[in-house]
């Protein structure tokens, strides 16, 4: 397009609206997509885009990864070698020596053990980090003496008598589908 409205932070190129769609389909993992006329940047994404451009990626992306212009967003932008342009990029813009290498998925995951992926009982849970704190939530709620729930009001103070876990859990839920 002669005067695309988009880009794409993450690669420093320039889109039409057709294709900012598309980028946006790939998630903000992958291409962090802004409008020219309608977002504001900061200095950082601002240097990202004057050190990229629609040419050198493509050029980059063809030679080191074979990735055509026609190929599919999904391919040609969610791989290790369009991560790795994304890194080079970065680096060149925040004027860094570029990376030589991709960085491994073990150098990237401090603690990356499947046992913190399994889910964890209720009664296991930690609220230690909960911000706010269930006492202090419960203090919240205490002055309004009553909640909006789905079934119609419940008394906050009766409720966390008899089951104060059951009202933290209950809050994290809708709080999980308000979401």
């Amino acid at each position: 397009e002669a005067h695309p409205t988009w880009c794409s932070v993450s690669f420093g190129i320039l889109l039409c609206l057709k294709c900012s769609g598309k980028h946006r389909g790939l998630g903000v993992h992958v291409s962090f997509v802004r409008s020219l006329d309608m977002d504001s940047f900061t200095d950082k994404q601002v240097q990202i885009m004057k050190a990229g451009g629609n040419e050198q990626c493509n050029t980059y992306l063809q030679k080191e990864g074979n990735l055509e212009r026609t190929t599919p967003a999904k391919v040609k932008y969610d791989n290790p070698v369009a991560e790795f342009y994304k890194l080079k990029l970065k680096a060149r813009a925040e004027g860094r020596p570029e990376p030589t290498e991709l960085p491994t998925k073990a150098t990237n995951a401090k603690s990356s053990s499947s046992a913190s992926k399994q889910p964890v009982a209720r009664g296991q849970i930690s609220f230690a980090n909960a911000s706010p704190a269930p006492s202090q939530l419960y203090c919240y709620m205490s002055a309004y003496k009553f909640i909006i729930w789905p079934a119609g009001p419940v008394v906050v103070d009766q409720l966390a008598t008899k089951h104060p876990i059951s009202l933290i859990m209950g809050l994290a839920g809708m709080a999980a589908t308000a979401a």
